[in-house]
């Protein structure tokens, strides 16, 4: 199989009906606000005060509504897909993700909840075998108490309830989450919201300007970036290399990847015997992903990556 990522943070939900403000929260700190001089990532009960339907919870018009709102001056624009047609609409939300590199929020269990999907697995056929997913309820304590930032404690282990990246069969996704074979609400339909433009356009969006500090300075920064994606299980396909390369040092100083779209900085890293290269987008800072020193293709490949 090969894994299509997205760099889609994780954010947990901070009470009972924001799941929808907790899952923008997530799209939109991947598409940069809060990060550096951005525009800053809008809190929770902002985003839930902007909703125009009356029941409780948030509609998908809403929250194609909240995105778009802060998206399109960015230059990307956000549709709501839906459709009564389960495996033709997994097929559609496969592609969003391996087409746009951007996080797909989807409402499932009944229309009842938002997850996010981070990334999507593919066998060499190309037909989506799971789902990677970001489910903001994690439970009682789920809500921080604090701010939300582009670096905050949701989802580490060790800190706030959470469940980032939970890796969910195509068969499993629609078993429980659209739950085929219910009637469902709103006439079956299932729905999710992804970006209408490709990868080129969101680098675009992103308005991608690249400071490149010298020397030491550039390489302390991209590698406290690194060893905090690894940390906070930042990396969508967090595999045993990346386990194991936690509490890592760096080798050598940064490069930068000036021909790559996304461009990246690169930074070796080992601990005792395991070697290992890292990527870090450079524009967000977020980790884009770890790989064996010995794979010879360059670029760094953050799109395609065999799943162990």
């Amino acid at each position: 199989m090969r894994i299509f990522p997205t760099n889609l943070r994780y954010h947990c939900q901070d009470g009972k009906d924001y799941c929808g403000p907790a899952v923008a929260q997530m799209v939109l700190g991947s598409l940069g606000l809060g990060i550096r001089s951005s525009a800053p990532l809008p809190q929770q009960q902002a985003l839930y005060q902007e909703r125009t339907s009356a029941e409780e919870g948030t509609s998908p018009q809403d929250l194609c509504g909240m995105i778009n709102r802060r998206s399109q001056p960015l230059g990307l624009t956000f549709e709501i897909a839906r459709s009564k047609h389960v495996e033709q609409l997994c097929s559609r939300l496969a592609g969003a993700v391996r087409k746009t590199g951007v996080g797909v929020p989807t409402l499932v269990f009944g229309r009842k909840h938002w997850v996010a999907v981070s990334a999507v697995a593919c066998n060499r056929a190309g037909a989506a075998r799971g789902f990677f997913v970001n489910d903001p309820f994690g439970g009682p304590g789920s809500a921080t108490g604090e701010e939300h930032a582009e670096y905050d404690k949701c989802g580490q282990i060790g800190a706030y309830h959470g469940d980032p990246n939970m890796y969910i069969t195509t068969a499993a996704w629609m078993a429980r989450y659209w739950r085929v074979g219910d009637d469902y609400e709103a006439g079956g339909e299932r729905f999710f919201v992804s970006a209408s433009s490709g990868r080129a356009h969101l680098e675009v969006a992103r308005g991608r300007k690249m400071a490149e500090p010298d020397g030491d300075d550039l390489t302390t920064k991209v590698g406290n970036a690194v060893m905090r994606g690894i940390e906070g299980h930042e990396l969508t396909r967090c595999g045993p290399l990346a386990a194991q390369l936690i509490g890592a040092t760096v080798r050598g100083r940064a490069k930068v990847a000036k021909a790559a779209d996304p461009l990246y900085y690169v930074i070796e890293l080992a601990r005792g015997d395991v070697i290992g290269r890292a990527a870090v987008d450079a524009a967000t800072w977020g980790l884009i992903g770890v790989q064996a020193p010995s794979w010879t293709e360059y670029p760094f490949n953050s799109s395609e990556e065999s799943l162990e």
